[in-house]
């Protein structure tokens, strides 16, 4: 899966972006030298935390009808997709979650305000979860892909949340690779 148009999905996750909850400031936040070298740490950072993975073919599916003893589907959700061939071309994938410290260092930057809790949970908890720098984000599915928008905008590199093949197979996929 090669992203052909980046320029052009970036400009779409922007738009789309417009339309959610977390907007940035009116006034967009004048940054000075101290600020951007913070921001050059982050980058640095960032890129040497991604790990390169080479593109290739990997069986994913539910591997159950073909090759369980019982030749029965092992994973019977509606959702489940019979056993087919992927193939990915090469991306890099961080080793890491992004960390509590790296989203809030992103909602600084651009001027953003953490989300509001509703629900079970209460601000103060959420506060606390928030509070642990080297603790995975606390975001959405939403959060997450302006986040990775804004990472593509600072890096100049192509930045998106993995797709599902794309995240098994770096992890080795239970699948047969080049098979």
């Amino acid at each position: 899966m090669k992203i052909k148009y980046p320029l052009l999905l970036l400009s779409l996750a922007v738009s789309a972006m417009a339309g959610c909850d977390q907007k940035a400031a009116s006034v967009t936040p004048l940054h000075s030298a101290e600020d951007q070298a913070r921001l050059q740490e982050f980058v640095a950072q960032i890129k040497s935390e991604q790990v390169f993975v080479e593109g290739g073919e990997y069986l994913m599916g539910d591997f159950g009808e073909e090759y369980g003893v019982e030749r029965l589907q092992y994973d019977g959700r509606k959702d489940s997709k019979p056993l087919h061939r992927v193939e990915l071309s090469s991306y890099s994938l961080s080793k890491f979650k992004a960390s509590n410290q790296q989203y809030q260092f992103y909602l600084a930057w651009n001027g953003l305000k953490d989300r509001e809790v509703k629900g079970r949970i209460t601000r103060q908890k959420w506060n606390e979860m928030g509070q642990i720098p080297d603790a995975p984000a606390h975001v959405d599915w939403h959060e997450a892909e302006q986040y990775c928008a804004w990472l593509g905008e600072v890096t100049g590199l192509p930045f998106s949340l993995p797709t599902e093949a794309q995240w098994e197979y770096a992890g080795g996929a239970v699948g047969i690779r080049g098979a």
